[in-house]
């Protein structure tokens, strides 16, 4: 009796753990793209390449571009960099919410509010940090504040 019980329970267990359903199977021709998401929820339809976007400032936008630097300190920037060397600084609404620190090299989608706007030299040596420059590098390079693209992003695609 006591073999038979022990069966019994043992039979349960194995069949309990066995796998529901069909296994799933990826088509080796399709390319998996993980796109992760961050502030609010945004979608990438209609982003238009941030080098291509015409004007200085403009409200509710979304733009593309690939991931040249990100804050090393918190993921509390980032820079996006075009083909035409082209550079925007990224910063997030109401610093709500951050990105990876290794998104580098990675192509993002932002929605938001974008302006050109005078960046103090105290902000460029703080940046420049906090992107992994030595203190005294960024000290001598940066002596003169300077007129950036500047976007205040609502929400984040990185894929």
């Amino acid at each position: 009796m006591k073999y038979i019980s022990l069966s019994v329970l043992i039979s349960l267990f194995l069949f309990s753990c066995a796998p529901e359903g069909k296994e799933e199977t990826t088509d080796e021709k399709t390319p998996v793209v993980e796109m992760s998401y961050h502030g609010e929820k945004i979608t990438p339809e209609n982003a238009v390449n941030f080098t291509s976007f015409e004007g200085e400032k403009a409200e509710g936008v979304k733009l593309s571009g690939s991931i040249d630097k990100v804050c090393q300190a918190k993921g509390c920037w980032m820079t996006l960099k075009g083909d035409d060397g082209k550079e925007m600084r990224v910063t997030f609404k109401d610093y709500g919410f951050f990105v990876p620190k290794d998104a580098s090299g990675k192509t993002a989608i932002v929605e938001g509010n974008m302006k050109v706007d005078t960046t103090s030299v105290e902000d460029l040596i703080h940046y420049a940090i906090d992107g992994g420059m030595s203190e005294k590098e960024a000290e001598e390079k940066y002596t003169e504040p300077e007129m950036t693209l500047s976007f205040v992003a609502s929400g984040v695609i990185i894929k």
